[in-house]
């Protein structure tokens, strides 16, 4: 699926989109989550602020973020308590709030065959988009 990033009206994109979609009656659910984005981005900040459109990928950082007290105490299971340990340790409070980043393991790489292609993939895009620049970007 290709998708014209050079229409930045949201009223060409959507006029866009529709004529995909007569060609494309039944897209699934990655391509639909696609045509949201690329639906969306052109909207001004501002106006994306104001109808508060979160998007899954938008919650999981706005979580991931989260600075509240009350926030962060939810998180636990043992609640205010167990901010109060975090802040008196030794180690940073960053190293025990903030999610940590793993490699795929081999045996869930057997689990989900399907997990090695899209690691693959992802390699492949990311070498790719380190040399393309302009136009031939997308």
């Amino acid at each position: 699926m290709f998708l014209d990033t050079h229409l930045q009206s949201p009223e060409e994109r959507l006029e866009f989109v529709n004529k995909w979609l007569e060609q494309n009656p039944e897209p699934n659910e990655l391509e639909m989550e696609w045509i949201a984005n690329y639906l969306v981005y052109p909207i001004d900040k501002e106006e994306r602020r104001q109808r508060k459109i979160l998007t899954d990928n938008r919650q999981v950082t706005i979580n991931a973020h989260e600075a509240s007290y009350e926030g962060l105490s939810s998180k636990f299971e043992a609640g205010d308590d167990a901010l109060e340990a975090i802040s008196l340790s030794r180690t940073p409070i960053t190293t025990n709030i903030t999610p940590r980043k793993r490699a795929i393991t081999q045996r869930e790489l057997d689990a989900h065959p399907e997990l090695a292609v899209i690691r693959d993939s992802a390699v492949e895009w990311q070498k790719i988009s380190k040399t393309l620049t302009g136009r031939k970007a997308f």
